[in-house]
């Protein structure tokens, strides 16, 4: 079956625009933030960006870089684990990486060494 122009205008859209893992961070970050009593305005003056920033990354209208996540898990006192806790299924069938293959609906089922993740779970160690 040929892939319709359509089919990829899609795609790159799910993959671009608000993902739902990118979403789901940023409310991990609002969450967080609020039950430290913290403001908008005073995580972006730590992180020197506007409040603004701050709103669109809880938003997951920006996405946030591994090193602002960093500052942002230093701030917030908790791990970058964090921030993936509570991950549903279906948002991490939404990564970037298994919408660009077009296989999100199996995406869980080919980690390495068949390892299982339970999205409660902040870390997995797999043993050799």
């Amino acid at each position: 079956m040929a892939i319709s122009k359509d089919d990829i205008v899609e795609r790159n859209f799910r993959i671009t625009n608000n993902n739902a893992i990118d979403m789901h961070v940023g409310k991990r970050v609002r969450l967080r933030r609020t039950l430290l009593g913290m403001s908008q305005e005073q995580l972006g003056a730590e992180l020197n960006v506007t409040f603004q920033q701050v709103q669109k990354y809880e938003r997951g209208a920006n996405r946030i870089s591994a090193s602002r996540l960093w500052d942002i898990s230093q701030i917030l006192d908790v791990p970058i684990s964090y921030f993936f806790d509570d991950m549903s299924e279906g948002t991490m069938r939404s990564s970037p990486r298994w919408i660009s293959r077009g296989d999100s609906a199996g995406a869980l089922d080919k980690r390495p060494n068949g390892a299982a993740r339970n999205a409660g779970i902040s870390a997995n160690i797999l043993h050799h």
